[in-house]
């Protein structure tokens, strides 16, 4: 939903350099690969009546109408040319999705009824879109909504978990249902995931937070429904902070995962506290690890966190202006492959200025795993890696970055691009998928935390000839507000390309 303010660009350079060991594995190729087909823009005019909204615009940022945000992308298994995406409208104002049955060369845009006042619903906000097909065509979203904070008590008075389905493609859902709610704790970043092999099954997994604003987590939530989401189980406590020599520890940015062996894996980023990040003079502060949980059981129980890597967080300003971009340093993204490896890639932070996109692979359901691969350093500013498995295996990453960035020239130029590996990360080709666009017109963020924003995440799928893409671009490319959400095509390697232009598709 928001860049946690705790967390943002308060990890010093020093702290960051320290956290940041170098791979095992090479910096691998940057040749080009095959071009993506040009963007298609899903989102334009917001669906929202003016004034819906209880005068977000003052209370939490400015240049928030008709900005899209947040984008997250399903395909549906049945027929992969009807895709759904969904998105965060107006920055909190409430979810949009949008569906099409035409690969993506038309969509129809599709307002999440009961998300938020603005969707005809009783809560004044909603946030966190995430989607994902069945392998019956039924899909499942999942959001939060909450009402408007106290100016005076910043805390929120009533929130809920929601889950709604759909079994026409993504054209119309069903009333929302609750999965847990209720007031002083927020359901924060759902992560949704059908099973792929048991049709009316999917998986939930959240972090419930005390406020909208931190500093403490209650937890790593899960629940599930068996019956193709009327229902949702009671929520369990996958992982509960602990006090240690360390300060608490505390997990966020969650992927939830079906391996091929049925077991449900979370991949998470756990941190030191949020007052570590906000205070580094606080006792013995932590650099924060990528961990994974697993079940066996459906979910009843869940392992002990397994540490997998290390990476550190950090800022991403304008070196112009010193404005912040908020840019998701604690989510992850994960996919599993037809083969059954398992692939997890994230932001690792190496200077004040530059970052860059790293991954890890597990070949035996999640029990052990690589050495971090770097999948693309651009020697730049770089932020929200996606990442996706192709039908043949092979794995593509999206990404920002700002490597054709002009000082002087009064804009933050990015650009979004793809790297592309079909031998398990060992080698990658990059492909430029949209832009230039401004980044710095995009929407300003005040509350909770002050910057620029398109979003945490972004979607990316597996389609026949490769890969399909959302994501948020501002400035120019917009049509209407700060920014909007964009749809991409893009051709995958040798064994996928030959379905490219497939007439099923």
């Amino acid at each position: 939903m928001r860049q946690r303010p705790l967390i943002a660009c308060l990890i010093g350079c020093a702290l960051v350099s320290a956290c940041a060991p170098a791979p095992e594995e090479p910096v691998a190729s940057a040749a080009r690969a095959a071009p993506a087909a040009a963007p298609v823009p899903v989102s334009g005019v917001s669906p929202f009546t003016a004034g819906c909204a209880p005068d977000p615009d003052q209370r939490f940022g400015e240049r928030v109408e008709d900005a899209e945000m947040e984008s997250f992308l399903a395909v549906n298994p049945r027929n992969p040319a009807n895709l759904v995406v969904v998105w965060m409208q107006d920055l909190f104002n409430g979810i949009v999705g949008a569906a099409t049955r035409d690969g993506g060369r038309s969509w129809t845009v599709v307002p999440i009824a009961g998300s938020s006042v603005c969707t005809g619903g009783e809560f004044d906000l909603a946030a966190d879109p995430t989607v994902s097909f069945g392998p019956d065509g039924t899909a499942y979203l999942a959001g939060f909504s909450l009402d408007l904070p106290d100016a005076q008590l910043p805390v929120p008075t009533r929130t809920r978990l929601f889950a709604t389905t759909s079994t026409n493609g993504g054209f119309d859902w069903a009333p929302l249902v609750e999965v847990t709610g209720g007031y002083g704790t927020l359901h924060d970043m759902p992560a949704i995931a059908a099973d792929p092999e048991r049709a009316c099954t999917a998986y939930l997994v959240w972090t419930d937070e005390f406020t909208a604003f931190g500093p403490a987590s209650v937890g790593l939530m899960f629940a599930r429904t068996d019956d193709c989401g009327r229902s949702w189980s009671a929520p369990i406590t996958v992982f509960a902070p602990t006090a240690t020599t360390a300060p608490f520890s505390v997990t966020m940015g969650s992927r939830m995962l079906v391996l091929r062996d049925g077991t449900l894996l979370i991949a998470t980023t756990a941190m030191s506290s949020l007052l570590a990040h906000a205070y580094p003079e606080a006792p013995d502060p932590q650099p924060s690890s990528l961990v994974v949980f697993r079940s066996a059981d459906g979910g009843a129980t869940w392992s002990s966190a397994q540490h997998v890597a290390q990476f550190a967080n950090g800022p991403f300003q304008d070196p112009e202006t010193g404005e912040k971009v908020l840019h998701s340093p604690f989510f992850v993204s994960a996919s599993v492959a037809p083969d059954g490896a398992t692939y997890v890639a994230w932001r690792q932070q190496l200077t004040a200025s530059t970052a860059d996109i790293r991954m890890v692979r597990s070949t035996n359901h999640g029990a052990t795993w690589s050495e971090p691969i770097v999948v693309r350093a651009s020697g730049t500013q770089m932020m929200t890696p996606t990442l996706a498995t192709g039908r043949d295996g092979s794995i593509a990453v999206t990404y920002y970055d700002t490597r054709n960035d002009a000082l002087a020239d009064h804009a933050l130029w990015a650009d979004y691009w793809v790297a592309q590996s079909a031998d398990g990360g060992a080698s990658w080709t990059e492909s430029h998928v949209a832009g230039p666009f401004d980044l710095g017109a995009a929407a300003k963020m005040v509350v909770p935390a002050e910057g620029l924003m398109v979003g945490e995440y972004a979607g990316l799928v597996p389609v026949p000839g490769g890969f399909a893409a959302s994501f948020a671009m501002s400035g120019a490319p917009a049509t209407a507000g700060a920014s909007d959400i964009f749809f991409a095509r893009i051709r995958g390697h040798a064994a996928q390309a030959d379905d490219w232009d497939a007439p099923s598709y």
